[in-house]
């Protein structure tokens, strides 16, 4: 199975029925939305004919659609407001009543009389139990109740389009009105309830707080950290992923449980530093594979049926956040080039999926901070990219304009910064204190509070907040009813995605893995592996069903890794010793407990890295909270050296958000080294899913492990991306070799990667179709990730401004023992243009080469630009100087 989506183009049909005569179809290309009165698999039929005649003869049908490829007709109970055209269906009115807008050609009018062949009704279903109806605490959170005073209001008439009723409510608000919105207060005048917006998180699962399961027997699903799950490199699992998360939320919505449907994530910052605390809950050091991830999550999450989504996703933080020690009042110096190539690319990805909000961080870029920085928010992401969605404050970031940075003066005054930075709504009390302070005294304009008010009226209609609850099919069945959270297909998702993110780097010859279950001793040596909690991450949903208990009883009801190894092999056959008292490993190690089991081993289990979680003060990094070096915390490479001491076969298991510096296991001939990272509720199944072989690893990594010698090198709190040995693969020096290099990883079979496309390419505006074969030349089964790069030969922009390669595009695929597929991608010139010190994207013209790369081996295509092209360039940076200081950070008077 691929995870590519295949199109086949059939002939291009479609049919209008214009009169009640099932023979008279049209022959116009077209296809409608609509809900289906048959199963979500309905029996096929001969031809599209057949399909029509069938509309014509069940009761209800106002519209059928005909797919050519399989013989699947859909017959529909109702249409959407617009057909589109596709290449496979063959599509039909035969309603009495056409008010539909549609972009297909020169349709035909629709029939308009009584419709003469509709058969004898069908008999009605058999009754079963009613879907619980919304209880009226859910209903207490809409308006446009139909039978109550609301639903007169002309906002609530659903024959105008959105804008209109938006439109509307903004014309008979008043000012001090318009701060009650921005400030989630109702308006009673109007009708508006409140609505307590960004209540929740959702980066890996359905976050409820104080932390608690929202059923006495059942939780939400904990998926992998975003840093475990990007390493799939698996777009269809990501956009799965989003859908379970965001139904999980609309349920607990529906239930009362939480209170709003605008939920916190994803998380798209770049994995700039291995010392970021907070590389867990970011993707990747690559901000295109950064961008894709958050793009295919929120088209998940925010799944869209009859014009709403099923929630709103808020992508943080914007932008540029990266540093936990002294956050608060962190200043960045970053060059218009890295913004433009690294910090700004994820989010401007993102907005392809139409993500709803975005939330402001609490640093500042370039002496401003980044919540009252009206270049990025309103120049770059408004005006220049046209986004309209909903900015939030990071909690506490406003104050920080004014207390921390100096930037403001006074409550007022930074409740101005902060409208200037078109931050619309506040995790803090700043506006709550000061908003009409500052609108009275002339610093915010009516203008300003408009623009805010209006963007979070159209968020909450695209939420459905301001229609029926008891006639959208997300109030109801399913989204209703507490067995949907945690379901088996999200327990199953979870699980593949945490097993997809194993990352095996290194296995010697002859391998090691997988593992074998018989007849082995294994010796479990780390501070890892008999605790639960670390495995699940940090930002992450309660675990175990009961009374709210703070990690790490709070996740006993979850297995071990060593209680794991012991069902699976035996428990005589597993010694075990954590080594260190705890995870940081500061105090010597127990050497000697760590010898005795090592003693009659055959094979050696190192389970070390990172701890990262919410409740435990014993973390390695976190929130607010960075690591000091980049190899192995505190004295955990004591464990190492005493494995390889012993001569024996190791496994190394790093858990780790992002990279971790292993320099002796990478020495080590005897060692096998997996990169785990933090997988959810079943981490550690997953782990053992692929070390014994159940499941092939097909990982890669998303991220570039340097020699421990690059920290000392490099800076830190650096933002720049040619800082000392250089950050991540692209602005390595060639001198500094990887570790492991990005998007390496290996399987438990061997691939032959070859072109396939032959010559030397010439990529311009339109796509050039480059394709490679893949065969799988082993004996097992397995998943193989493509990655493709490019490089340029030939261009100089400046001290190493040109990356050493540019990671394009990734596809993922699954191939049985001599099978083989050819993968194709669609490259343009904008792929491999560069960006200069301005801040411009430009496709050069000169010789490129584009790589294609399987986690092992790579091959090569020549690839040339022959006419140069500007491709996007960032708008001239206007922020005003602070209103009483020099423009230097922190030296407001």
């Amino acid at each position: 199975a691929s995870d590519r989506m295949v199109g086949i183009l059939g002939m291009m049909v479609a049919g209008w029925i214009v009169s009640g005569d099932p023979a008279l179809c049209g022959t116009t290309n077209g296809d409608f939305s609509g809900n289906d009165i048959l199963p979500s698999n309905p029996p096929p039929t001969t031809n599209g004919q057949a399909c029509c005649e069938k509309c014509t003869t069940q009761a209800g049908c106002v519209a059928f659609s005909y797919a050519l490829t399989s013989g699947t007709c859909y017959l529909k109970s109702e249409v959407g407001t617009k057909a589109t055209v596709n290449h496979d269906r063959l599509s039909g009115w035969v309603n009495s009543s056409c008010s539909c807008t549609t972009n297909v050609p020169n349709p035909p009018p629709c029939w308009t009389a009584p419709h003469p062949c509709q058969g004898p009704p069908s008999p009605p279903p058999i009754p079963g139990p009613p879907p619980a109806p919304p209880g009226p605490r859910l209903l207490a959170r809409y308006t446009c109740i139909h039978g109550t005073p609301s639903a007169a209001l002309p906002y609530c008439d659903k024959t105008k389009t959105r804008t209109e009723r938006v439109e509307w409510i903004m014309d008979n608000l008043n000012a001090s009105e318009m701060i009650d919105v921005v400030l989630k207060n109702p308006v009673v005048r109007l009708s508006i309830p409140a609505y307590d917006m960004w209540q929740t998180e959702s980066l890996h699962g359905v976050r409820i707080w104080p932390e608690r399961c929202p059923f006495p027997d059942n939780c939400t699903t904990i998926f992998p950290t975003a840093s475990t799950a990007s390493r799939a490199y698996n777009k269809s699992l990501w956009q799965a992923t989003g859908r379970a998360m965001g139904t999980e939320g609309r349920v607990l919505f529906n239930l009362g449980i939480i209170n709003d449907l605008s939920l916190r994530g994803p998380q798209v910052n770049i994995q700039r530093d291995p010392r970021w605390g907070r590389n867990s809950n970011s993707p990747s050091e690559d901000p295109i594979l950064t961008g894709v991830y958050g793009e295919q999550l929120v088209l998940g999450t925010q799944t869209p049926l009859g014009g709403v989504n099923l929630i709103n996703s808020e992508m943080k933080h914007w932008t540029a956040y990266g540093v936990e020690s002294n956050r608060m009042g962190f200043n960045g110096n970053i060059s218009l080039h890295d913004l433009a190539e690294t910090y700004l690319e994820p989010l401007h990805i993102m907005l392809r999926a139409n993500v709803s909000a975005a939330m402001c961080a609490y640093d500042a870029i370039n002496g401003t901070p980044s919540c009252a920085n009206g270049w990025m928010s309103n120049t770059v992401l408004r005006k220049h990219w046209g986004w309209q969605g909903v900015i939030e404050s990071d909690c506490g970031a406003l104050t920080n304009i004014w207390r921390d940075f100096k930037y403001s003066v006074d409550g007022p005054h930074t409740a101005a910064a902060a409208m200037n930075g078109t931050c619309d709504v506040e995790c803090d009390s700043v506006y709550h204190s000061y908003l009409a302070d500052a609108h009275e005294a002339g610093l915010v304009s009516t203008m300003q509070l408009a623009n805010a008010a209006s963007r979070i009226l159209t968020h909450r209609f695209t939420l459905g907040l301001f229609d029926d609850p008891r006639q959208h099919p997300y109030s109801l069945g399913i989204y209703n009813d507490s067995v949907t959270v945690h379901s088996p297909e999200h327990a199953r998702i979870a699980r593949e995605g945490a097993q997809q993110g194993v990352v095996v780097v290194q296995n010697p010859t002859p391998s090691i893995l997988p593992l074998n279950a018989h007849s082995v001793k294994y010796a479990l040596i780390g501070p890892l592996a008999n605790i639960t909690d670390p495995f699940l991450g940090d930002y992450r949903p309660a675990a175990c069903p009961g009374p709210a208990v703070r990690a790490p009883q709070g996740t006993s009801c979850l297995p071990t890794l060593l209680e794991l190894f012991q069902a699976k092999v035996s428990p005589a056959d597993v010694a075990y010793a954590g080594g260190c008292a705890d995870v940081p490993c500061v105090s010597p190690p127990d050497l000697k407990s760590v010898a005795i089991a090592l003693n009659d081993a055959d094979v050696i289990v190192l389970v070390i890295g990172e701890k990262v979680t919410d409740n435990d003060s014993d973390n390695t990094g976190g929130e607010g909270h960075d690591r000091t070096t980049i190899g192995l915390p505190g004295q955990q490479a004591q464990l190492v050296a005493a494995a390889i001491a012993a001569q024996k076969p190791i496994v190394a298991l790093i858990l780790s958000g992002g990279s971790v510096s292993v320099d002796a296991l990478k020495a080590a001939p005897n060692a096998a080294v997996v990169f785990t990272g933090f997988g959810g509720e079943t981490g550690q199944n997953a782990i053992m899913d692929v070390l014994f072989g159940d499941v092939p690893p097909s990982g890669r990594l998303t991220f570039t492990v340097y020699p421990e010698s690059w920290g000392n090198a490099t800076p830190m709190n650096d933002n720049s991306f040619q800082a000392g040995q250089g950050r991540s693969y692209k602005y390595l020096l060639p001198s500094v070799a990887p570790l492991y290099e990005f998007a390496s990883g290996l399987s438990y079979t061997r691939f032959n990667l070859s072109i396939v496309t032959p010559g030397i390419i010439t990529l311009g505006a339109v796509p050039s179709e480059v394709c490679v074969r893949v065969q799988n030349l082993g004996s097992v089964s397995s998943p193989v990730v493509v990655t493709v790069f490019s490089i340029s030969h030939t261009l100089t922009l400046g001290p190493r401004l040109v990356p050493n390669r540019k990671f394009i595009a990734f596809d993922k695929v699954a191939l049985d023992p001599t099978d083989h597929v050819t993968i194709c991608f669609n490259v343009t010139d904008s792929d491999v243009a560069l960006v200069d010190d301005a801040g411009a994207t430009t496709a050069y013209a000169g010789a490129y080469s584009l790589e294609f790369f399987d986690g092992v081996s790579k091959a090569y295509l020549n690839a040339t630009v022959t006419m140069e092209r500007q491709i996007s360039v960032l708008p001239p940076v206007d922020n005003p100087t602070p209103r009483c200081c020099s423009g230097t950070i922190r030296s407001c008077c």
